[in-house]
């Protein structure tokens, strides 16, 4: 990893240093009843969206969670955590600037930072 002042941080020499797992349990919400288990979250909707890479290359949040919001009727401030895993930091500013001055589609709001993944 490059740590120089003209240093570039790429998927190639950035992985080893972010490599982790995870994992989350998905069922309905009549079975977490029926086992005693309280939802953490809702899925409330699901879209995919994409933009060409010359117009806008790892923009696909950008686009995708306003177009989401619409079609749910959810906003921005109804989250109460935003993850947006991306893989540089530049990428979630990106999106997160076109979610608040709007870019292809409508601005929708800023994230408080201590909703952002916290």
């Amino acid at each position: 990893f490059d740590r120089s002042a003209a240093g570039t941080i790429t998927a190639g020499n950035s992985s080893p240093l972010t490599d982790g797992a995870a994992s989350v349990v998905l069922m309905s919400e009549r079975r977490a009843e029926r086992e005693g288990r309280e939802p953490l979250a809702f899925i409330r909707g699901m879209l995919n969206a994409s933009i060409d890479p010359v117009e806008g290359l790892l923009m696909g949040p950008g686009l995708a969670v306003p177009r989401l919001l619409a079609s749910t009727g959810l906003a921005l401030s109804d989250m109460d955590v935003v993850e947006m895993h991306e893989a540089f930091a530049g990428q979630v500013l990106c999106n997160l600037a076109a979610w608040e001055r709007g870019w292809h589609e409508p601005a929708i709001g800023r994230v408080a930072e201590e909703r952002l993944n916290p």
